[in-house]
């Protein structure tokens, strides 16, 4: 197997925690008289980031001040939730990690998880050990929400992959 570099998402991917976000969300959504199906949840929500979801979920006048009070809410149930979990990191991950690090494979992380979440998985999972904090793409504000690919192209630009050429993947 050869790669030239590979861009991770996060949420589901390396963490399998979409029931816990989902769950965060059905408790958030009641509190504010909404809900929404995981269906929904999974073709609406997931992947994209929260200025977006707040918008689509309480119209384009919720000011940035209500966004954050939202977003800290909703991650703070989510956090919540976590901790009530045995938080690990998906099962091969870590071997996975360790084998694109031995072999200098450059590697990110491309997540539309905000800094509350980023902050909060570096200091629970030992993502350090494969992952420098300051070379995550995470929705900092100004990072659009996927499926746009802006994300994408600023992990690929901070593992020194060329956009244009597709990052090869090998099997033998």
């Amino acid at each position: 197997m050869s790669f030239s570099g590979v861009i991770f998402d996060f949420n589901g991917t390396l963490f399998w925690d979409t029931k816990l976000h989902n769950r965060a969300w059905d408790i958030f959504l009641a509190r504010h008289g909404s809900h929404l199906s995981d269906e929904d949840k999974f073709s609406k929500m997931h992947g994209k980031n929260n200025r977006d979801l707040f918008i689509s979920l309480f119209g384009s006048r919720i000011t940035d001040e209500q966004i954050n009070r939202y977003t800290l809410e909703k991650e703070g149930l989510y956090q919540e939730l976590c901790l009530q979990t045995d938080m690990q990191l998906a099962r091969g991950v870590t071997d996975f990690l360790d084998f694109l690090k031995d072999k200098k494979i450059p590697f990110t992380i491309a997540t539309a998880s905000g800094k509350e979440n980023l902050d909060f998985y570096f200091k629970r999972l030992p993502l350090a050990k494969w992952f420098e904090y300051d070379k995550v793409v995470y929705n900092n504000g100004k990072i659009k929400g996927k499926p746009d690919p802006q994300i994408y192209r600023t992990a690929l630009s901070i593992i020194d992959k060329n956009p244009k050429k597709p990052l090869s993947l090998k099997m033998r």
